[in-house]
């Protein structure tokens, strides 16, 4: 069976940082970010957790999302924007609207 699933690592220490202009650039980095092999986890449990299901978010769950344990988000939420269909067709608009028509198959 194949399944779509979304991770995010949060706030890693990677070398995609070291050039950061932005809040101090890595010494921000230092203090508030987690390791790169912690920053995989979510991936990790989105690609071989026990219990994944299609459509599955995961990313960190302490310090605003940004680090911690991999949790899977509840995208059922009330006014979440990844699955409010005006949203969700803005963006496949704008994505469109950057890389041409998409075409599926049925």
């Amino acid at each position: 069976n194949i399944k779509s699933v979304c991770a995010a690592p949060g706030y890693s220490i990677t070398n995609l940082r070291t050039t950061s202009q932005g809040m101090g650039g890595m010494l921000w980095t230092r203090f508030f970010g987690q390791s790169q092999e912690d920053g995989t986890i979510p991936l990790l449990q989105a690609c071989f957790g026990p219990s994944i299901d299609n459509g599955d978010f995961w990313e960190p769950s302490l310090r605003l999302n940004t680090i911690g344990p991999a949790k899977k988000v509840d995208l059922s939420v009330e006014g979440n924007t990844d699955t409010d269909q005006t949203s969700r067709d803005a963006l496949w608009k704008a994505s469109e609207d950057a890389c041409g028509q998409f075409f599926l198959s049925e």
